[in-house]
């Protein structure tokens, strides 16, 4: 079982109260420093299960059962195959806890019989995982979820200057912009709510920039025929107007916003514009005002 955000030991302290000491303790195991059993080879893990193998016979009264070094060996080697195949999340201290847990009879088995048996063991593993482990996942969780929602809200506005600039000298040293180029328009949409491109087009500049791109993709050839259909039908829709709502539309403002950020990037590097302190500035101001 996985968690989607990283659990930090921290967060053990925000666990609500009402949770039993046997969650709490899963939960500290959880957070613990300890490699998972699926970063130890089988022979390590063999071996690293030799005592809490010993402590369950021990406990059971069977500690002649697994006196022979052969036996445990045996056994072991069984356990550690298993714990890969099925466990391979849990720490060697949660499998000595489940282990234990089950020698005091917490989980039997229908047949009631106390031993140490791989079908115990196994039986025991699997309880203490579907049980605690969970309930303890479940609840750290939750409690990462609520800290991250205290959070304020992230922002990578502070770093679009150095960003912006460093893609203006990567231009105007290699020529040619990367590919993709501002994923999402983040650039754009961040350069244009500070002002960095007022004055540089006029709407009737930019109204023509539209109307290249739309026509330019209405004769962008394809193979696909569903492609072809589409285009074909912003074309016709095109010729009465700005069909906002057909999904090329989409299209041409993305193209759009890119022809823009490029032209303005080529232009400034032609100007020698210090893009880093500039929009830096521009970012100060926006928040100001």
């Amino acid at each position: 079982m996985s968690t989607a955000l990283a659990l930090r030991p921290e967060l053990q302290r925000q666990l609500p109260p009402s949770l039993s000491p046997q969650v709490r303790q899963a939960a500290a195991l959880v957070l613990s420093q300890e490699p998972a059993a699926n970063t130890f080879t089988s022979v390590e893990l063999r071996k690293a299960l030799y005592q809490p193998l010993s402590a369950v016979a021990l406990l059971l009264g069977h500690n002649n059962a697994l006196a022979e070094a052969k036996d445990l060996k045996v056994m072991g080697t069984a356990l550690a195959a298993v714990v890969h195949r099925r466990f391979p999340a849990l720490k060697l201290a949660e499998i000595t806890e489940a282990l234990i847990r089950g020698a005091s009879g917490e989980w039997l088995l229908p047949n009631g019989f106390l031993a140490p048996s791989l079908p115990n063991f196994t039986h025991w593993l699997s309880s203490y995982q579907a049980t605690c482990r969970a309930d303890a996942l479940k609840a750290l969780q939750t409690a990462a979820e609520a800290e991250r929602k205290q959070l304020p809200a992230p922002t990578f506005e502070h770093e679009l200057p150095a960003a912006v600039a460093q893609l203006a000298r990567q231009v105007a040293t290699l020529g040619y912009f990367p590919n993709p180029l501002d994923a999402g328009n983040l650039a754009y949409n961040w350069l244009k709510s500070v002002g960095a491109f007022s004055g540089f087009k006029t709407p009737e500049q930019y109204q023509e920039m539209m109307r290249k791109e739309s026509i330019n993709l209405t004769k962008a050839q394809s193979l696909e025929k569903d492609v072809r259909r589409q285009v074909k039908t912003f074309a016709h829709q095109l010729r009465h107007g700005w069909p906002a709502e057909h999904p090329l539309a989409t299209t041409v403002i993305n193209n759009c916003k890119k022809r823009v950020l490029r032209e303005w990037i080529r232009y400034h590097v032609a100007r020698g514009t210090d893009l880093l302190t500039w929009l830096t500035d521009l970012s100060h101001n926006s928040k100001a005002a």
